[in-house]
């Protein structure tokens, strides 16, 4: 009954707009006036007077005498949308509302011309293109299922992909909602399952209709005194529920806990978010933050947050391994670590950097105290490794990537300071913890985060604007961003400070503690760095192997420059010294020239000759870029000396190649490899905007090898 519009929707046959909800009086137009006008206690007063009702009913939107009751829910990608499907007792006027953040986001309706048109209900300017297509992908999957209105109880649903979502638009309401008399969906992707939800879960029998019960104040934070005051308990009251379960004994607990408190001078947490959003200078700058640290407190415990699993089960994820990995390289570089110290925890001497990466993505097991509590695992961890520095520092890191948020928050209890983005990376530190330390963020727009924790937490610290630089802005939510380390380094050493002074910090209860401050370059420099190893394609950074690569290519580059006089010392062979009477000089020859020996001068054949030369190592791939480009400089300026020289005497001028004795056997150089693989670079180059380099790379490269293999045959 319903198939011409779930096929409009698919089709995307339908049109968008915005529901005037001021011209109708529904429930669903007071709801829209209530999130416009970010009143939460409105929009909790709808989901308490719902839960009071065994079904799911409300007012058509834009035909108010009829009342629509839903039949029908489900789940769009991974949780990430919630669609409930509604009609009349009729069978007519078939209606969809969508949830992702709010009460309800938008709406799908087939009006009295059975037309299909979809509304915005929540006010949101942003691209809606994404959430459709993702509800096109659910509905076609189900089409065919049942749809007719019946008699069905509606619960409620927690299930979110977005830990964000989740606590602070889903969680924090649901926990100070009067709806005892409703069961939750007894659903695997929970954050949090508190004692609320496991006393309401429904029974896997139960078929039931599920909504989300969203309450958005704005897309940041909730930041009214009512919400404040809701958050505050809602926070207290996760970490409360966290000490009461098995995972409060990290670490042994109790003595044990204190024991692993002992044995560093400084334990920090460190948030850095990598999904959609990455600090760019993070490789070098964490090193340069620890091995600033490192002078005031000699042994340093780091844990480092990642991607969280749901409620009781622990996940390996492969990209963040990789982060954490490469960020215990680059510290290793930074202290100067021995070479034959094992500096990993490892099995074996295989290395766990290798051998982890060979895991699946996202492997799902279930949590238990053992996988917590690092005394008792009995395969050395693939996430810790412990740095000895040159001078006797010592610096363990080990990856929180895959644990869930209970582990996350006692893991967290035991730090000192946090350095984290403010944004859903900072619910451990920051909203749960309340952690001192350093907060920023990868867009202004998330400036007002800064604001609120530093009114709610002491001695923390935010990234002052002047020193964020947002970059690669795919949308409002996805970008790269640019923060000069050093700034991070001193916003943490007046956290640092103020905490000794108040006798929080073990060593310096006693002892003052000052610490030294660097010189923040400007934010516009690591950008602009950043923009030049782009396109270059080389990192440089500041440690002894890249100085000494960069002297090789500069010793490299003074041979090439030896080379490149070849050309010129030949033509100053053929010069021929003007006779100072006014008749023309005779005319040169040029018996060491061959047809051959001119073709090999070819821009194209000198660069086909270093591509190949250099492909050969990896210090000529490195140096490669830096070859090409002399090359091509040194040719020109060639170029452009022997047409000056020609002007000045014009009898300096090569004769054609056609003149010459080898001119037939010389084509040959033309069809070869060496040869072609230049023209085919010049014409990279050429084509640079429309993906030269790319075709080059994977189209022309392999195409010519095997037209030289093939001729070889």
């Amino acid at each position: 009954m319903f198939e011409k519009f779930f096929d409009n929707i698919i089709s995307q046959n339908y049109s968008f707009g915005d529901y005037e909800y001021e011209k109708y009086n529904c429930e669903l137009a007071e709801l829209c006036k209530n999130m416009k006008n970010a009143d939460v206690r409105g929009m909790m007063d709808f989901w308490e007077r719902k839960a009071k009702e065994d079904y799911f009913e409300l007012s058509h939107p834009i035909y108010n005498h009829i009342t629509l009751r839903g039949v029908k829910s489900f789940k769009g990608n991974n949780s990430i949308l919630n669609i409930v499907f509604m009609c009349d007792k009729n069978m007519g006027f078939p209606l969809f509302l969508l949830q992702f953040s709010d009460c309800f986001n938008s709406l799908f309706f087939q009006d009295n011309n059975h037309q299909c048109k979809a509304l915005r209900l929540d006010g949101w300017r942003g691209d809606y293109r994404n959430h459709f297509a993702i509800f096109r992908a659910a509905l076609l999957a189900r089409k065919n299922e049942d749809f007719s209105y019946r008699d069905i109880k509606f619960g409620f649903t927690l299930s979110n992909c977005r830990p964000y979502h989740f606590f602070n638009f889903s969680l924090l309401y649901f926990e100070n909602l009067d709806i005892a008399n409703k069961k939750v969906a007894n659903e695997k992707l929970i954050f949090f399952k508190t004692d609320k939800i496991t006393q309401s879960l429904a029974s896997e029998k139960e078929d039931l209709v599920y909504l989300q019960p969203y309450v958005r104040e704005n897309a940041i934070l909730p930041f009214t005194a009512y919400s404040k005051a809701l958050s505050k308990d809602f926070y207290y009251s996760i970490v409360k529920q966290t000490q009461n379960s098995h995972r409060a004994n990290i670490s042994g607990g109790g003595a044990k806990a204190q024991e692993e408190v002992d044995m560093y001078s400084l334990h920090i947490w460190l948030g850095i978010p990598g999904e959609r959003r990455v600090w760019l200078e993070q490789w070098d700058g964490i090193p340069l933050i620890l091995k600033n640290l490192s002078r005031y407190f000699p042994s340093i415990k780091v844990f480092i947050d990642g991607l969280t699993a749901y409620d009781g089960e622990r996940i390996e994820v492969k990209d963040n391994l990789e982060a954490f990995w490469k960020i215990v390289e680059h510290t290793k570089e930074a202290f100067q670590a021995c070479e034959d110290f094992s500096y990993y925890k490892k099995c074996g001497e295989e290395g766990a950097a290798q051998s982890h990466l060979k895991d699946k993505q996202s492997t799902q097991t279930p949590a238990t105290k053992a996988d917590t509590l690092e005394s008792q695992t009995k395969q050395p961890p693939k996430n810790v490794a412990t740095i000895l520095g040159s001078k006797g520092e010592k610096i363990k890191l080990k990856s929180l990537s895959g644990y869930d948020y209970r582990t996350k928050i006692c893991y967290c209890a035991l730090c000192d300071i946090a350095i984290s983005d403010v944004s859903t990376t900072a619910l451990v530190p920051f909203h749960f913890c309340k952690k001192p330390g350093v907060g920023f963020y990868f867009h202004l727009d998330h400036y007002p985060d800064i604001i609120r924790f530093q009114e709610g937490i002491p001695c923390f610290y935010g990234v002052l604007k002047e020193n964020l630089k947002t970059t690669d802005i795919q949308s409002v939510f996805v970008a790269n961003f640019h923060i000069p380390p050093e700034h991070i380094y001193n916003l943490a050493a007046n956290s640092l400070e103020e905490l000794a002074q108040q006798g929080k910090l073990k060593d310096y209860k006693e002892n003052p503690l000052k610490m030294h401050r660097l010189f923040v370059p400007p934010v516009e420099l690591y950008a602009k760095k950043y923009a030049l190893e782009k396109k270059t394609k080389i990192k440089i950074s500041d440690n002894p192997n890249t100085k000494r690569l960069l002297r090789e290519i500069s010793y490299q580059k003074q041979l090439l420059k030896i080379e490149s006089l070849e050309l010129d010392i030949q033509l100053k062979q053929l010069q021929i010294k003007q006779p100072n009477s006014s008749s023309p000089p005779p005319p040169p020859s040029f018996p060491q020239i061959t047809a051959k020996e001119r073709i090999h001068s070819h821009l194209a054949y000198k660069l086909g000759a270093a591509l190949i030369l250099n492909s050969k190592s990896l210090w000529g791939y490195i140096r490669m870029p830096y070859v090409l480009s002399y090359i091509k400089e040194a040719h020109k300026q060639a170029q452009k000396d022997y047409a000056r020289r020609v002007a000045n005497n014009p009898h300096l001028k090569l004769p054609n190649l056609e003149t010459y004795p080898d001119y037939k056997e010389a084509l040959k150089e033309k069809e070869c490899l060496t040869y072609k693989l230049g023209l085919a670079l010049m014409q990279a180059d050429k084509d640079w905007a429309k993906g030269g380099y790319l075709r080059f790379y994977f189209f022309d490269v392999p195409r010519l090898k095997q037209e030289f293999k093939e001729k070889r045959k």
